[in-house]
């Protein structure tokens, strides 16, 4: 009895676990199917001359796979043309190529397309970008060291000469140390405002990183009216002092140095409130594929910016909402779509226009890479690349011979572990164990990266006692911390609970096609 055909662990299109499997007698014939489909694309000028993984497989699919599809290959390949895809009566791709038509065609190929890298280095806006971080780093080295310096040695030193020299040396710093640290003061304050109101800080002053973000202003302000006003003048005074009088001002010195010095402590701990809370700006931050959007919205209200996303493999309203609020650098994604509903308008045009970077990949690479960084291993062999425009963009992907093959070459990618995830979970138990379902990788994610926060629906004492067919267990050993969020994926429908909010989700895409209402869509989302 024929036990049907043997399956791959390489997928033409899908999430890692075999989606869409293929025999290894069509493998060479599909390949070159897909080739001369994009080929013709791209001479056509209907392709760009690089295009994203997702649009490749697609592509490949539809030229060369013609056997029905299961239903789980149905739900991986509809995100990525739409609507058409979710009626199940098309499921034979033979036929559905003769359904598609060819402006939905256009669309699939022209947006999503995204895979030539945004390197800014090109068009000199890293310059723009860097010189006043640069400036503003420097600044603050120069005027925290200026005070260290001055009350912990020369300070200390000038009690100890001898009233003429304490009187000279006393005029010779006052000269020198006012003109100085006073506009240096001033400038670190100026590029931190200019900073923060570059960074969108002024959408977001009533959030907790807004209050702190004018907090450390006004301390700012407070410090260099102590250093460049207060101790500069008592220094002058001490040049033509003596006696008691001199006296006085050193002691006036000593306790200006002990108030600046609190001061600089207290500017330090606002910054590190800023800088490094649970999702800190800059980091690699990884989003489930159920999307997390209370703490989407949360991350927005506390100003996040900065941040270097990973999909898992593929992203959608969240990422495209980060995206909105100027939240993100660069995004590891094999694509970015709001399945049936259509593209994502703020990735699409962000990419367009430069402000991200995608460091593109292909469903399988990215969780294959995210299976080396869950494994602790710093690269990882990958199938199904070659032929691929990727192999030209991604210059960090290697090309070596097979060391314990028949010499074939093949491909390293080097592995991704994100620093910190936000993920959504079904229920979790009063041991922080979380359920989960297995149509996404978000369990794979979790295992990848340093740090997990987590928002589940309900927590209750049972929430692990039985598991559906379709739900996992993340352990509570890979969550830093937990809290319940019903609702927590709106919306976006939670597995088995809610659908998608058809409504909302358009509201969003009427505002996210125009920058005007996608401000304001944020203001009031945020508010």
């Amino acid at each position: 009895m024929n036990a049907g055909p043997r399956y791959l662990e390489g997928t033409t299109v899908g999430s890692g676990r075999d989606i869409i499997g293929v025999r290894r007698d069509r493998i060479a014939l599909i390949i070159e199917q897909g080739k001369e489909v994009i080929t013709r694309a791209k001479n056509q000028k209907v392709l760009p001359d690089t295009i994203t993984g997702a649009t490749a497989a697609l592509l490949v699919t539809i030229a060369g796979y013609a056997e029905p599809l299961s239903e789980g290959q149905w739900r991986e390949l509809a995100g990525v043309v739409g609507g058409i895809m979710r009626d199940t009566t098309y499921a034979d791709l033979a036929r559905l190529r003769t359904l598609i038509t060819q402006e939905q065609f256009l669309n699939v190929a022209r947006n999503q397309g995204y895979s030539r890298f945004i390197r800014r280095l090109d068009d000199g806006r890293w310059v723009c970008e860097l010189t006043p971080k640069w400036l503003h780093v420097l600044g603050g080295i120069f005027w925290f060291g200026s005070s260290l310096m001055t009350n912990f040695v020369l300070v200390p030193i000038l009690a100890g000469l001898a009233p003429d020299s304490q009187r000279a040396w006393a005029a010779a710093f006052a000269k020198r140390y006012g003109p100085i640290v006073g506009p240096i003061g001033g400038l670190v304050i100026l590029l931190g405002i200019v900073r923060g109101i570059t960074g969108g800080v002024l959408g977001s002053l009533g959030s907790p990183y807004g209050l702190t973000w004018i907090a450390a202003i006004v301390v700012g302000v407070a410090l260099a009216g102590v250093g460049g006003g207060l101790i500069a003048r008592t220094v002058e005074k001490l040049g033509t002092a003596s006696g008691q009088l001199w006296d006085e001002s050193y002691g006036r010195i000593k306790t200006f140095g002990r108030v600046e010095l609190a001061l600089f402590a207290v500017t330090f701990t606002l910054m590190i409130t800023m800088r490094f809370g649970y999702f800190p700006d800059g980091c690699l931050l990884g989003v489930g594929r159920l999307p997390p959007m209370a703490l989407i919205r949360a991350l927005l209200r506390r100003g996040a910016r900065d941040l270097d996303l990973v999909s898992a493999p593929t992203g959608g309203l969240a990422e495209d909402l980060l995206i909105a609020a100027g939240a993100v650098r660069s995004l590891h994604t094999s694509g970015v779509d709001l399945a049936e509903f259509g593209l994502a308008p703020n990735f699409g045009r962000a990419v367009e226009e430069g402000s991200v970077r995608v460091i593109d990949s292909t469903c399988p690479v990215l969780l294959m890479a995210l299976q080396a960084g869950a494994s602790g291993v710093s690269f990882t062999p990958v199938p199904g690349v070659f032929g691929s425009d990727l192999l030209r963009e991604r210059t960090d992907w290697k090309v070596i011979e097979d060391p314990f093959g028949d010499g074939a070459e093949v491909v390293l990618v080097p592995a991704v572990a994100p620093e910190y995830s936000i993920v959504h979970g079904l229920r979790a138990d009063d041991e922080g164990n979380l359920v989960t379902t297995i149509e996404f990788d978000d369990r794979l994610l979790v295992q990848a990266s340093r740090q997990v926060v987590a928002t589940t629906e309900e927590r209750s004492a049972d929430a692990t006692r039985s598991l559906a067919a379709d739900e996992q267990l993340i352990p509570a050993a890979y969550l830093e911390a937990i809290a319940v969020a019903p609702g927590g994926s709106r919306p976006i429908g939670c597995h088995g609970r809610s659908r998608d909010d058809a409504a909302a989700i358009r509201e969003y895409l009427d505002a996210a096609r125009n920058p005007g209402r996608m401000r304001v869509y944020l203001d009031r989302l945020l508010a």
